[in-house]
């Protein structure tokens, strides 16, 4: 899967740094660039190249949020369903509806959302519904992505 110019890349992310191991979540942003997301390939190839076991690797792909280890569609969606946020399970419940795709997978093209903790640290303002991210316009941003308009 990764070419020689794919390696050369990795190599000159590697050079970067002092230590190599600290290079590791530059190449794992690389590796996903190539294929969407984290592949098992990938994390063995940098293990590999930085002279480590694969379950270090594996652990900073698990631990942080911005690494998909499993294909993910083209459009993310966090929603928070923190206890402080009252509409949470009316909307993940209506985003279930209206896209059979559970949280955390999706065919290409579609969107994957995922239930998050604290997404954002809101505040009471009295706009929660307004703007594009409230309540109906994410809903109807969801079906015309999963219609592909």
């Amino acid at each position: 899967m990764f070419s020689d110019q794919d390696l050369a890349v990795m190599d000159s992310i590697i050079k970067r740094y002092p230590r190599s191991r600290s290079a590791i979540m530059p190449l794992l942003h690389y590796v996903q660039s190539k294929a969407g997301y984290v592949t098992n390939e990938g994390i063995e190839l940098i293990a590999q190249l930085l002279t480590i076991e694969t379950a270090e690797v594996s652990a900073v792909a698990t631990f942080y949020t911005q690494y998909k280890r499993k294909p993910v569609g083209e459009y993310h969606v966090g929603v928070c369903t923190n206890t402080t946020v009252q509409s949470s399970k009316d909307l993940v419940d209506s985003m279930r509806q209206g896209n059979p795709t559970p949280p955390t997978r999706g065919p290409k093209s579609l969107p994957t959302w995922k239930e998050n903790s604290a997404v954002l640290a809101g505040i009471n303002d009295g706009r929660a519904n307004e703007g594009v991210q409230a309540g109906e316009p994410t809903l109807l941003g969801l079906k015309l992505a999963k219609e592909g308009k």
